[in-house]
């Protein structure tokens, strides 16, 4: 890692709303175009991310979503 992994650490550590708030200031930092991210996907993204922050307990863990969709898809 390019980084302190004592910064790692210390992030995990964090509440998680403090951990979000981080990682947010973090994703605005990067220069979303030499990602590759287009100006419609860093909307999007930052929607979703406005979205999951004002009510953090209405998604569902990625592993439920997938498993669902195996079964309609018969994965």
């Amino acid at each position: 890692m390019g980084f302190s992994s004592g910064l790692l650490d210390e992030a995990i550590r964090l509440p998680e709303a403090d951990r979000l708030e981080f990682i947010g200031a973090v994703w605005d930092s990067i220069d979303h175009h030499s990602l590759g991210v287009t100006e419609d996907e860093a909307r999007m993204l930052d929607e979703c991310s406005r979205d999951y922050a004002k009510n953090p307990t209405a998604g569902r863990p990625w592993d439920e979503v997938k498993a669902e969709l195996g079964k309609r898809l018969q994965w």
